[in-house]
């Protein structure tokens, strides 16, 4: 019983490695198209906003693909399939989490945020050149509200 465990967390494991890869070094649209005739230079940088919540999805995706094979799978034992359900709950809760605090800024007027929350830590990228302190103790209060984070492991990343 043990091969086939090993055999579907080797292939879980290979197949979100290669998922990584190849996301991460997917054409981006624009990149490698012809030249067109207009003499203004294009630009093909992505935005790292945008690219950021992109690829968060992604992972996110494959994540529950394999926490429900895992699930599923007649030879996952009743100790992993518990596990990975416990995985898959707790994941669900980060991303309601995430867009608690995503729709949230937005309602206080940051049009373009992202939040990222793990077991022990928040992140929070806002698009501004700069957070004032009031703003700053406003987003560490509802990081900790929405979350149960201390202070101390919550990071605000503004960015241009």
């Amino acid at each position: 019983m043990k091969g086939p465990r090993l055999t579907l967390l080797a292939s879980a494991a290979a197949l979100l490695v290669v998922t990584v890869f190849f996301v991460a070094n997917a054409p981006k649209a624009g990149r490698d198209a012809p030249a067109m005739a207009d003499p203004k230079p294009v630009e093909t940088r992505e935005d790292p906003m945008r690219a950021f919540r992109t690829e968060r999805t992604v992972i996110r995706e494959i994540e529950m693909a394999q926490l429900n094979n895992i699930i599923s799978s007649e030879f996952s034992g009743e100790e992993m399939r518990m596990a990975a359900e416990r995985q898959l709950m707790e994941l669900c809760d980060f991303m309601e989490k995430e867009v608690t605090i995503e729709g949230v800024l937005r309602l206080r007027g940051y049009a373009d945020a992202l939040a990222t929350v793990h077991r022990d830590s928040v992140n929070i990228i806002i698009r501004a050149d700069e957070i004032k302190k009031e703003d700053t103790a406003i987003l560490l209060s509802l990081a900790m509200q929405e979350t149960g984070v201390s202070g101390g492991n919550i990071k605000i990343i503004p960015i241009n």
